[in-house]
């Protein structure tokens, strides 16, 4: 065997585009293992946004008909006031 062995430039490109082939593929794998082991916590995120929104438009709902009443009761007790003058 010859000690020094020569590349040339065709040897070396051809070898690079084979080690960039080799990284997507890995990368596209890692991609996909990391993709498949979050998407359970994406599913239960998506669940509990959903019951946060639900609850925020639950206490939305009450806080305006709260501050309804309260209108109502000062408005009331503002006309009954201008009655008795």
């Amino acid at each position: 065997m010859n000690p020094n062995p020569k590349f040339t430039l065709e040897d070396i490109a051809k070898r690079k585009a084979e080690v960039l082939q080799e990284l997507r593929v890995r990368q596209q794998t890692m991609l996909t293992t990391a993709r498949r082991i979050a998407e359970p916590l994406e599913t239960v995120a998506r669940q509990t946004n959903s019951l946060v929104q639900s609850f925020h438009t639950g206490m939305a709902l009450f806080n305006g008909v709260r501050l309804g009443m309260k209108f109502i009761k000062k408005a009331s007790e503002w006309l009954s006031g201008l009655r008795t003058k």
